[in-house]
C-alpha cells in the first residue's frame, strides 16, 4: 500500500509517525475523550511508539490504514482514524476524535473522507463500524448523519452497537451528506 494522505477541507490524514507517539499517549489519555472506550489508556510513550511501528507494517502489508487527524491550520493532531482490519474487501473504519475539538464537525469529515478513500480507491464491498451503545455522538454520526441503520449488538463486544455500510449503499451517503451541508 502506497503513503495515504487524504487532504479534506480543514483537515489532513496521514499515517502515523514515531513523531506522533506523545500526541497519541495524549489523546489516549484524555479521560473526557475516552470516556465512550473504555476509559483512558495508560499507554506509555515506548508501548506507543511500538504500536506505531505495527501500524506501520500493517499499512505496508495492506492489512489495516491507520492514520492522524491533524488540523490543517495548526498542524496539530486531533484525532485517529482509518480502518482496523482490511480483509476480503471489507474494512473495519474507527475514529477517535479528542473532546478538545469535539462539536467542530472533524469526525464526521474525518470519516466522510476515510469512507470516501475505502469505497473509491480501495474499492471496499462492506464498511464495518462498531461503537459503544452509550457513544451518542457516534452513534448520531451512523444513523442521523450518514442514515445508516444498526445491525444491533455486536456479538463480540458487549454494550456495542454495529452498523454497516456497503458501496451499493455509498452513494446514497454521499447524496445524503451533500443535502446536509446545504
Amino acid at each position: 500500500m502506497t503513503q495515504t494522505i487524504i487532504i479534506t477541507p480543514r483537515l489532513t490524514l496521514k499515517p502515523f509517525t514515531l513523531d506522533d507517539a506523545p500526541g497519541l499517549v495524549s489523546l489516549y489519555s484524555n479521560p473526557v475523550t475516552m470516556q465512550s472506550l473504555g476509559g483512558p489508556s495508560t499507554r506509555t510513550l515506548e508501548r506507543t511508539e511500538a504500536q506505531i511501528e505495527r501500524w506501520i507494517q500493517a499499512a505496508a502489508a495492506g492489512t489495516s490504514l491507520f492514520l492522524g487527524i491533524y488540523e490543517k491550520t495548526s498542524g496539530d493532531l486531533v484525532g485517529q482514524t482509518g480502518f482496523n482490519d482490511l480483509k476480503e474487501q471489507v474494512g473495519d473504519i474507527g475514529i477517535v476524535v479528542s473532546s478538545d475539538h469535539w462539536g467542530k464537525g472533524y469526525g464526521r469529515e474525518a470519516y466522510l473522507a476515510v469512507l470516501r478513500y475505502g469505497f473509491d480507491t480501495l474499492r471496499l464491498k462492506s464498511v464495518l463500524m462498531g461503537t459503544d451503545e452509550k457513544n451518542e455522538q457516534m452513534r448520531h454520526l451512523a444513523e442521523k448523519t450518514l442514515g445508516l441503520i444498526s445491525r444491533g449488538p455486536d456479538p463480540m463486544e458487549e454494550n456495542s452497537v454495529q452498523y454497516n455500510l456497503t458501496a451499493e449503499n455509498w452513494p446514497a451517503v454521499l447524496e445524503r451528506t451533500a443535502r446536509s451541508q446545504k
